[in-house]
């Protein structure tokens, strides 16, 4: 699922989106006492990018969008970046 507002049409695919990192204290010492290693680094992003050819469908505020593909996707969201669709 995914509000209309996270897609890119800019984008030419999902390996130009910028990954957040969230800091490694997050995992090392969760719920409030350290569980991993002094010294061990983490890896803690906020999500990742999932190839489309392993997405069936994706459901938005606007609908489902299925097959996902480049073209499907444009012709869901059209051109309209005043409803939330980054169009870059």
């Amino acid at each position: 699922a995914a509000p209309a507002s996270t897609f890119d049409l800019g984008l030419a695919d999902g390996s130009a989106i910028e990954i957040e990192e969230r800091p490694e204290v997050e995992v090392s010492e969760g719920f409030g006492a350290r569980i991993t290693p002094e010294g061990v680094p983490c890896l803690n992003t906020a999500f990742d990018v999932t190839p489309a050819d392993l997405i069936e469908a994706i459901v938005t505020d606007r609908g489902v969008l299925r097959p996902v593909t480049r073209e499907k996707t444009r012709e869901f969201f059209g051109n309209d970046a005043c409803n939330g669709v980054k169009t870059g």
